[in-house]
C-alpha cells in the first residue's frame, strides 16, 4: 500500500493525483510493500530533492519541491524526483553520507540524473493526456 501526503501548498489534490499517476507509470504503484511518500512544497534553492530512508521493509520517500515553481514545473519536477525514488527502491542509487553509489559504484558524476531527465517530460506529457 502506498500513502502519499502533500504539504506546503494549496495544490494538494493535483500533486497527489499526479504522484499516483507517475507511480503507476514507473511500476511502483503495484508494489506490495508499504511505502510512504511525503511531498513538501517549500522554499529552497534547487527545483527539487528526493530523500530515501534506506529501510526496505518500510521505505519512506521525502520529496521537496521549490515553492517558486509554476504548476507545470512542479509536475515535471515531481516526475523527475519520483524517478529517483524508483532508483532508490530498486537499489540502483544508494548513498552513505555524502558518497553516492550508482549501480554499486561510488561516483560523483550523477549518472542517475540521465534517466530522470529522460523520463520526466514523457511522464508529464502522459499525465496531461490522461488528465
Amino acid at each position: 500500500m502506498i500513502y502519499v501526503e502533500v504539504s506546503g501548498t494549496k495544490k494538494i489534490k493535483l500533486l497527489t493525483e499526479a504522484c499516483y499517476f507517475y507511480l503507476s507509470r514507473l511500476n511502483i504503484y503495484k508494489k506490495t510493500i508499504p511505502l510512504d511518500i511525503y511531498i513538501h512544497v517549500c522554499r529552497m534553492v534547487i527545483s527539487g530533492h528526493c530523500a530515501f530512508n534506506h529501510d526496505f521493509k518500510e521505505p519512506e520517500i521525502t520529496i521537496s519541491l521549490n515553492n517558486k515553481l509554476s504548476e507545470e514545473e512542479l509536475l515535471i519536477t515531481l516526475a523527475h524526483e519520483l524517478v529517483h525514488a524508483r532508483q532508490f527502491l530498486r537499489k540502483q542509487l544508494t548513498n552513505e553520507g555524502r558518497i553516492h553509489y550508482w549501480k554499486g559504484v561510488a561516483t560523483d558524476n550523477e549518472e542517475w540524473e540521465v534517466e530522470a531527465y529522460e523520463l520526466e517530460q514523457n511522464l508529464y506529457s502522459d499525465y496531461l493526456t490522461w488528465k
